[in-house]
């Protein structure tokens, strides 16, 4: 499957490894969230294939709220927008912001950008604040944060960092589906959504701090993670760190990882 679709779109990578920091913060019903989406050994194997498509970008009044930022700016702490962390990045990135048709702002590596079989590893930040109910609310037992295969990949990583106070007893879970552009239905309450796909995924909780969160193949995930943490004003042996991974994803499909809500009060 991951042979035939990267032939089909004509670009594919090595791994696709994300972390998503949850903190406490202003809002009193929902965690601030910090991103980091890292692809490494992305490459084009088709010299007539569409443009690559990195992910879509937050827009406003003014346009897309993007930025180039080098590590060690503060990029991708509390209140950045949307920034490609060169530092970490590296390769042929020559990147493009395109306006489609349905008013969405994508972030492209251009369609004569990379050369054939020249590899890039790209690293982007974002901040989402106000994101995960803190607590149960009636109809509401999960919060849940989803994993679209997009890109042909050999690994998935996907790093879930809660904050002092975050989530603490909180349980996690995975299930796997085809994505259909909806919120999906958690397999407990839909025996059909357990059935779209045989579960593979593998979740564990890491520790060693900054070293834990080391890859192997992802130059320097593990600081660009560690940056993050720290310019959130976070330590990251203070934060619970809980990792999913999963070997060969099927294209358009999805990860969902479910967190438990603690009850009211």
């Amino acid at each position: 499957m991951y042979r035939a679709s990267s032939e089909l779109l004509g670009y594919r990578m090595r791994h696709a490894a994300l972390a998503m920091l949850v903190l406490d913060g202003e809002d009193k019903d929902r965690f601030d969230t910090l991103h980091i989406a890292a692809k490494y050994g992305l490459e084009r194997i088709r010299a007539d294939g569409p443009p690559i498509v990195i992910g879509s970008l937050r827009t406003g009044p003014d346009g897309p709220a993007f930025e180039y930022t080098p590590a060690g700016s503060g990029g991708g702490g509390r209140g950045a927008t949307d920034a490609l962390l060169l530092e970490y990045s590296s390769g042929p990135a020559e990147l493009a912001l395109v306006r489609t048709s349905s008013g969405h702002t994508e972030l492209h590596l251009a369609a004569e950008q990379p050369a054939l079989h020249e590899a890039a590893d790209i690293l982007c930040a974002q901040n989402i604040p106000a994101t995960l109910l803190r607590e149960a609310r009636e109809g509401y037992s999960h919060e849940w944060r989803r994993t679209v295969t997009r890109i042909p990949c050999e690994h998935l990583t996907v790093d879930f960092i809660f904050g002092p106070g975050v989530y603490e007893r909180s349980a996690l879970s995975v299930s796997e589906h085809l994505y259909r552009g909806e919120p999906p239905v958690r397999p407990a309450e839909d025996s059909r959504a357990a059935e779209q796909l045989r579960a593979s995924a593998q979740i564990q909780e890491i520790s060693g701090g900054i070293v834990g969160l080391a890859i192997p193949g992802c130059d320097r995930y593990e600081q660009a993670v560690g940056n993050l943490v720290e310019g959130a004003g976070v330590e990251l042996p203070e934060c619970r760190v809980v990792r999913v991974t999963k070997e060969f994803p099927e294209l358009n499909s999805e990860v969902v990882c479910w967190i438990s809500l603690p009850e009211a009060g």
